[in-house]
């Protein structure tokens, strides 16, 4: 049994221009679909660029790190590389929950996007009750996130 017989079909069945030809048409609508429809994704999966998208987080202070409450002032910033800014506290205040009363720190922060659209932020995914870590020029806090939405 020949693959290709006298007709120019694969197998007996199929003509081999055909078959390329939809090969190639199966091609172009992955190409479009995921060239038009997810243009962001495909450019990070191809070039390996990381993007960034703005989010507000409110942070639970750390029992011993109240402290440090009054020396907190809106508009600390932490740089990252280049000196360029990628957290800054937008305010402060008390949060009364039954007989307890904590810090909670209001925060903007430029976090990385992952090609699955979770939320990274220093090498940690960003989600209530991880592990927050801020330290500018004048000081470091940590706490816990309590809520974040990007902006």
């Amino acid at each position: 049994m020949k693959i290709i017989d006298e007709k120019g079909r694969l197998f007996n069945t199929i003509n081999a221009l055909d078959l390329l030809i939809m090969c190639i048409f199966v091609f172009v609508l992955f190409s479009v679909y995921f060239g038009v429809v997810y243009p962001r994704t495909v450019s990070r999966i191809i070039t390996g660029k990381v993007h960034y998208a703005p989010v507000a987080i409110k942070v639970i202070l750390d029992k011993d790190m109240e402290w440090i409450y009054d020396s907190i002032l809106t508009k600390d910033i932490q740089k990252g590389r280049f000196d360029k800014p990628i957290a800054e506290i937008t305010g402060k205040g008390w949060k009364v929950l039954g007989d307890a009363r904590y810090a909670v720190i209001n925060l903007s922060i430029q976090a990385q996007v992952e090609v699955n659209g979770v939320l990274t932020y220093g090498g940690k995914i960003l989600k209530p009750g991880e592990k927050f870590i801020f330290e500018s020029d004048r000081i470091k806090l940590s706490g816990l996130v309590k809520e974040l939405k990007p902006i």
